[in-house]
Parts: C-alpha cells; sequence; structure tokens
C-alpha cells in the first residue's frame, strides 16, 4: 500500500520513512496510515529520494534506518534538522550498541530503537511528546549493555568522588541508567518532578552530554553506572 499524501490532516501527526527493507517500510506505513492520530505522507529506500520528500512534504517524524545503501542514516541526522529543525527522527538499527546510541544521540535522534522493536513500541516513539531527550527502552539499554561488555571492551573504574557530578546528580544518573523516568526518579528520590529535572540539566553539561540517554552513555563508558 503506497502512502497517500492527501490523507495528511491538521490533527495528524506527519510521518515519511526512509529504509532500504520495503516490505518492512511498507508494513510500518500501513500501520502508521491506519492510525487515527498519524499519517504516513512518504516511504523511500534510500537517503536521497528520503531528502527529496523531506523537501516535498516537511513531516513532523522521520522514521531512519541507520544504515542506507547510499548514506550512513546517524549522519543524515544533520541534514533532516538544517531542513527542518523540528522535525523528530527515529532512529532504527539491526545492529544495536553503544556506540551506535552514543552516536545517535550525539546526532540529535529522538528516538533509537532495535528493528526487532515491536511495532506498538515504534508507534509509541513516533508519539513520543518529549523533546531534548532520546527514548529508549529500559530492557534495550541494558542488553546494549551487556553485549558491550561481553565484547572485550574494558571501561576503566572511576571514583565517583572524581567524576565532577555530585552524590545525588549520581544517583540521578545512575537511575536513567535503569530506564528511569523523570517522574520516576523524582518517585524514587522522593523529591519533586522540577527538581529531579534541574539535576538532570545541571549534570549533563558536567559530563559533555546534550540528552539522559547521551549521558547514561557516557557514565557506564566512564564507569560510573554499573552494568544492569
Amino acid at each position: 500500500m503506497q502512502p497517500d499524501p492527501t490523507s495528511a490532516r491538521p490533527n495528524r501527526r506527519t510521518v515519511v520513512i526512509i529504509d532500504d527493507h520495503r516490505s518492512f517500510g511498507e508494513a510500518l506505513g500501513l500501520a502508521i496510515s491506519l492510525q487515527e492520530d498519524l499519517s504516513c505522507v512518504g516511504e523511500a529506500g534510500t537517503l536521497a529520494a528520503g531528502l527529496d520528500l523531506l523537501a516535498r512534504f516537511t513531516p513532523d517524524v522521520v522514521v531512519l534506518d541507520m544504515h542506507l545503501p547510499d548514506g550512513d542514516g546517524v549522519e543524515a541526522i544533520a541534514a533532516i534538522k538544517a531542513r527542518r529543525p523540528e522535525t523528530r527522527v527515529v532512529m532504527l538499527t539491526g545492529h544495536a550498541d553503544i556506540t551506535a546510541l552514543s552516536r545517535a544521540a550525539a546526532a540529535g535522534a529522538s528516538s533509537f530503537l532495535p528493528k526487532e522493536t515491536s511495532m506498538q513500541g515504534i508507534l509509541a516513539a513516533i508519539r513520543d511528546p518529549h523533546h531534548g531527550r532520546l527514548l529508549v527502552q529500559g530492557d534495550e539499554v541494558a542488553a546494549m549493555v551487556e553485549r558491550s561488555a561481553g565484547s572485550g571492551v574494558t571501561r576503566p573504574a572511576v571514583d565517583p568522588l572524581d567524576s565532577g557530578l555530585t552524590a545525588r546528580e549520581l544517583d540521578v544518573l545512575r537511575l536513567l541508567g535503569r530506564g528511569y523516568t523523570t517522574r520516576a526518579v523524582a518517585e524514587e528520590l522522593f523529591i519533586s518532578v522540577n527538581t529531579a529535572r534541574g539535576y538532570i540539566k545541571d549534570l549533563l553539561p558536567k559530563l559533555g552530554a546534550h540528552s539522559q540517554l547521551e549521558a547514561v552513555t557516557v557514565g557506564i563508558r566512564r564507569g560510573l553506572i554499573p552494568s544492569p
């Protein structure tokens, strides 16, 4: 089923899919178009064709394969953001690992999902209303860390006192590493949501991170967060 650009309505979030696996793209496009609040306005199998769709339809969300026949999906995020900064990018990959996660976070992806994620999980990422953070499910983060730990890559131990973070900021970072949301962090530490947001805002620059999940990857690499 080909996406129908005329189906885009003011109250629907528009989506473009860039993925060279045709059957996957068509299935996802159909699933999106069956949603009352979403509309798939185009599918492309290459980065070049995808950028053409972006110029024509200026979608709200781009579902982007990390590995494309004519370019790297992570590097493509810069081109997407240059054309429409407010467009959110849901990054899909068949080979999820910590390095890929870190690259996607630094590039500005809104979500990072393995391709085996359920259709409902992908739709939830497309709908995700939060901005300024990378959406990754907690169990997927754990799996990535476990694979990284088993790959022979060593992470030197770091004294938390030398990390530049306060004790409370370390508590917050460790909870984020376990997949906690900001609200869940606040409930766990018996603080307000605004206070939790303040800790997160303060710890990001100390780690050189631009999003919560990028902070988590930095924390893992520096040995501040134990493997789940």
